[in-house]
């Protein structure tokens, strides 16, 4: 469901446990009451700045961050539609299992509403470390540039040298998510 800023911005005239307005179904407490700094979450950011804030924000366990950077219509919000019990899982599990090491921005491709940023990741996962390359795109969503998904590859299955690895290969021999 997309929030608009409309919607917030006449929220003045709609009572706490009236439907909201954006027609999720839900009460407007549940839904856009507080959509406003969801909605502006990473306003300012390019793609790239946004990979290293989400990273950050990860590592600082800033789960709200996180949840409120990601696209409407992407496979996460379709697993975590609602995002007080993604927050509540990230404080549960994810801060104590996975640890971002590094974030390294490789390469940026930006078009009108669309972005793709590659970047190297080292992370700890329940104890053990890993590296991949990985790829993720963005759309421009009200202003905001917003995770859609990305690919995956393993590093070690990447032959060449992190100077070599370019948007094509992580798109063609990754594994999207």
């Amino acid at each position: 469901m997309t929030h608009t800023l409309k919607t917030i911005n006449n929220a003045m005239h709609i009572g706490r446990n009236d439907k909201c307005p954006c027609g999720s179904g839900k009460k407007y407490k549940k839904c856009c009451l507080n959509c406003l700094s969801e909605q502006n979450a990473g306003a300012d950011l390019t793609p790239a700045q946004l990979v290293s804030a989400r990273a950050q924000a990860f590592n600082n366990n800033d789960f709200a961050f996180i949840y409120d950077t990601f696209h409407h219509q992407s496979n996460f919000c379709r697993q975590f539609p609602e995002r007080n019990n993604y927050i509540a899982y990230g404080k549960s599990t994810l801060c104590n299992d996975y640890q971002i090491k590094s974030c390294t921005i490789l390469q940026e491709q930006v078009a009108v509403t669309t972005a793709q940023v590659l970047f190297h990741l080292a992370i700890n996962y329940q104890g053990t470390s890993e590296e991949y390359y990985e790829l993720s795109e963005f759309q421009l969503v009200d202003k905001c540039w917003r995770y859609l998904h990305s690919n995956k590859l393993p590093c070690n299955d990447f032959a060449g040298t992190i100077d070599e690895i370019t948007i094509a290969h992580v798109a063609q021999a990754g594994i999207c998510f």
